[in-house]
């Protein structure tokens, strides 16, 4: 019972500290600033931070993102190219007018990750 007990305990205070990061990550803040506003101590976060972060690389570690490709294309030549080009370290990412901004964001962080 007491290491169910502490399973749950430990899931519990994960999805709260990466609920926190991903909160950071998306307020625009520092690190220490978003600490102070949520009275969280700044060592701890940090502390959680690296661990996603190093979890993250891990599960990216090949550094390449699936992507699926469709045989044909889903718009009209008209509306394939959105205009937006992206280059990170080397690496051009062309995005179609519908794309997903959530794996575009993943890949990003992905391609920042492989370029530190």
């Amino acid at each position: 019972m007491a290491t169910k007990r502490w399973q749950k305990q430990c899931a519990e205070k994960t999805r709260l500290w990466l609920t926190h990061v991903e909160a950071w990550r998306k307020s625009g803040v520092s690190q220490a600033e978003y600490c102070r506003q949520k009275g969280i101590n700044s060592h701890q976060f940090g502390y959680w931070k690296k661990k996603f972060i190093d979890k993250e690389k891990h599960d990216h570690s090949s550094a390449f993102m699936a992507i699926p490709v469709p045989q044909k294309s889903v718009y009209p030549p008209s509306q394939t190219d959105s205009g937006v080009t992206v280059k990170v370290s080397g690496i051009t990412i062309q995005l179609a007018r519908k794309f997903s901004a959530t794996a575009f964001r993943r890949a990003v962080i992905v391609l920042q990750e492989v370029a530190s």
